[in-house]
């Protein structure tokens, strides 16, 4: 069994908590390859996209007055069984209400594991680096997906993709059974976050943590709105397929070092500062996309993926400090998981016959909003969260 909380478990923590985000970071090459392969409409990989996201924020629901009371091991190792059967039975499903139902199952079993496993990575302590892991996973990955299974979709359609999301279960289940129990941390080891049991047990406080949910749904809309339409930016643009394919997969790659600064430098320089130019950077990467030149195209990937990959640690981590028994973190898994389905739907809605810089811009306004709601937030906890509780209070 691995040390709980080494390096090792907390990338194994990182890889299963990926396995329920994991066809998101495929969704730029899933939603062209259902519109050439399976013939669909925008509309239609849109809904299958968003059913398969919003089934996520039906399982975390589920699972967040639950996370408390229950193995997380052996919950785990259901979830990615019955993941598993999901993706594969997708490969046969070339129906687009067929496929839909298919993979908002899918989803609701996800959510499940995102929620548990989350609750799990708050118990750890210094949230922000196991999330940096898992970002640096999800982004690598995507990467890797796009530049190899995207071209794979003229022969071979979308099947490929559904097996690699299969493959990808499987080896979670590997690390799963090598885990620790992680159990929620008594007073004495919660120390760094309360004073004594009766302020760790209080309620979290109200705006703060309301504005943590606000800045994280703005966030994740205004990501996945314009994502997973990144390659239809580039048809926009008039630009080669190839090209646009292998720009998208570049700015993954390249958020895997930024993924891994996060690891490294933690919380050196507090939240707020990392939070600022983090999301700020991404804001300008969106933005960018309105531009028609390949080289402005390159550098809007690249901005937008690498900033990204530092600010949701971040948020996330924000969730995860204010609550160390991880419901919290469970919840705000829930409010992500809502934004990456609707995002999608309402760029399809703002884009109407194709008018994705339109998107980019909103986006870029939601991205400018969620800053601006996680500044305060990320001053309580540099401030330190314990001094504040006690002022305000939030029934979660």
């Amino acid at each position: 069994m691995t040390d709980s909380t080494g390096l090792l478990a907390r990338t194994f923590l990182g890889w299963t908590a990926s396995a329920g985000f994991m066809f998101a970071n495929l969704s730029p090459a899933l939603v062209s390859g259902m519109l050439d392969d399976h013939g669909f409409t925008p509309a239609q990989a849109s809904a299958v996209f968003s059913a398969d996201m919003y089934g996520t924020a039906v399982g975390v629901l589920a699972v967040v007055g639950l996370v408390n009371r229950i193995r997380w091991r052996g919950v785990t190792l259901a979830l990615l069984g019955a993941m598993l059967l999901a993706d594969v039975a997708s490969v046969w499903l070339h129906e687009s209400v067929t496929l839909t139902v298919a993979r908002f199952v899918h989803g609701c079993f996800g959510g499940g594991l995102v929620g548990v496993v989350y609750a799990v990575i708050a118990r750890v302590g210094n949230a922000e680096r196991t999330l940096g892991i898992h970002m640096v996973i999800q982004l690598s990955l995507g990467g890797v997906g796009i530049a190899v299974l995207g071209p794979l979709v003229p022969a071979w359609g979308v099947a490929p993709m559904w097996l690699a999301l299969a493959g990808y279960n499987v080896i979670a289940l590997v690390m799963v059974r090598s885990l620790g129990d992680y159990p929620i941390p008594q007073s004495a080891t919660a120390a760094a976050t309360a004073t004594d049991d009766a302020v760790a047990r209080a309620p979290l406080p109200m705006l703060p943590v309301t504005l943590v949910i606000v800045a994280v749904l703005l966030f994740q809309a205004s990501q996945m709105g314009i994502f997973s339409f990144a390659m239809e930016v580039g048809r926009y643009h008039n630009l080669a397929p190839d090209f646009v394919g292998l720009s998208v997969a570049a700015g993954l790659w390249f958020a895997i070092p930024c993924g891994l600064l996060v690891v490294w430098w933690s919380l050196r320089s507090g939240r707020v500062r990392p939070l600022v130019v983090s999301i700020s950077l991404t804001a300008l990467g969106i933005f960018l996309y309105v531009v028609n030149s390949p080289a402005v195209f390159v550098l809007a990937n690249l901005l937008f993926a690498g900033a990204f990959a530092v600010a949701l640690p971040y948020l996330f981590g924000l969730a995860a400090d204010f609550d160390v028994s991880g419901r919290f973190a469970a919840f705000i898994a829930f409010v992500s998981t809502t934004a990456l389905a609707t995002g999608p739907i309402v760029a399809a809605r703002i884009s109407g016959d194709g008018d994705y810089p339109l998107v980019a811009i909103v986006a870029t306004a939601g991205m400018a909003a969620s800053l601006l709601a996680a500044l305060y937030p990320a001053y309580v906890l540099d401030r330190g969260v314990t001094a504040y509780r006690s002022s305000s209070t939030s029934p979660l």
